[in-house]
């Protein structure tokens, strides 16, 4: 996924009930994900898969419980970007 702000994903699947899966995020803040949280790319995604929904989506933003810094190297200038995760 492309969008900014976001880090990573990984989608989990439960081993002893078929009908849970969770989808961690994470993001440099909160505030892209808020923004990608009502955009119309992931609207449009979750009316594909609501069909597919046993119950409602559930949606809890977590913060991390120490500070990370992380130093990338953005795509366009190759220069490093510093980020501060709480």
């Amino acid at each position: 996924m492309k969008e900014p702000g976001y880090i990573s994903g990984v989608t989990l699947h439960s081993v002893d009930d078929p009908t849970l899966w969770l989808v961690i995020g994470t993001w440099v803040d909160v505030e892209p994900w808020k923004a990608w949280e009502t955009g119309m790319e992931r609207r449009d995604a979750m009316r594909k898969m609501e069909s597919l929904l046993v119950a409602p989506e559930k949606v809890s933003v977590f913060s991390f419980v120490r500070r990370v810094v992380l130093n990338l190297l953005t795509r366009s200038t190759g220069k490093k970007k510093r980020y501060l995760i709480t």
